[in-house]
């Protein structure tokens, strides 16, 4: 469970540093794209690792991970100062709790509902053994 948690944590600060980017490039959506952070979360600084390593700027690994979530958080800062954004971003948090609220719950039973669910049933079965097998072998 302490896994599980730490999980969601990370992927919360992941969305927090692409809020700024999610804000700026949806901004034409209703909620401003915020439903997208997450997933821009994950993307941005996963392409970035990928680029980083594949280019042999730094080897695949933890130290290389925690420079491209560093380097997203203060890009992401530097963006929202230098735009003036901390201060609309904080208006438009405060006036659209609902929907924050209801993304961060919407999120966090299905994240939480499927961990549960993988845990009953941990194996790898079916269809899913060979993708295991080519995710390893492409990282190695």
């Amino acid at each position: 469970m302490i896994e599980t948690a730490s999980w969601w944590l990370t992927l919360q600060l992941l969305a927090l540093f692409s809020l700024v980017p999610a804000l700026l490039l949806f901004r034409n959506l209703p909620d401003r794209g915020y439903w997208l952070a997450k997933a821009l979360g994950l993307q941005l600084p996963s392409y970035a690792l990928w680029l980083v390593a594949w280019t042999g700027i730094l080897p695949n690994g933890r130290p290389a991970v925690f420079f491209v979530v560093l380097l997203a958080g203060g890009l992401s800062a530097y963006v929202a100062s230098r735009r003036r954004l901390i201060r609309p971003l904080a208006a438009f948090l405060l006036d659209n709790w609902r929907t924050v609220l209801a993304t961060e719950t919407v999120f966090a039973i299905s994240f939480f509902g499927f961990a549960l669910l993988r845990a009953y049933h941990p194996d790898v079965a079916g269809t899913e053994q060979p993708m295991d097998f080519a995710f390893l072998n492409s990282t190695l």
